[in-house]
Order: C-alpha cells, then structure tokens, then sequence
C-alpha cells in the first residue's frame, strides 16, 4: 500500500496478480475502477513473483508518472 505523495488523499493497493485498487480516505470508500490493471501481463504463479513494487516520481501530481515492479 502505497500514497502518491499528490495530496489527493488515497492510497494505492497493490494486489499480486497484478492489480493497483485505490482506497479514497476522504469518502473510506475502494473505488470500483482499478487505478491500472496489468493482469494479464504478470505471472503471479510462484511466491516471489507478480505485482510486486510501486513508486511514485516526485513530481507526480503533475506528471502522472509511476513505476511498477
């Protein structure tokens, strides 16, 4: 689990098979809408592997850019 660092309140939980929800602390709500969902393009079959990282760049709030692992 992880937080932007964007002001936006929410954090991002990232699931192995390969899934990023987001958890709107405002509302205490997990949104519907996955924040990025790479599925299909992980193998999560064995125990170390998967979704496993997520960073936000330091600029994030006005560059969008993100590093998954």
């Amino acid at each position: 689990m992880r937080h932007a660092g964007d002001g936006s309140n929410r954090l991002f939980i990232l699931e192995q098979r390969g899934v990023i929800r987001v958890f709107d602390l405002d509302t205490d709500m997990l949104l519907a809408t996955p924040f990025l969902d790479i599925d299909s393009m992980v193998d999560d079959a064995g125990n170390e592997q998967g979704l496993l990282g997520l960073a936000f760049a330091p600029d994030y709030a006005t560059s969008g850019v993100f590093y998954v692992n």
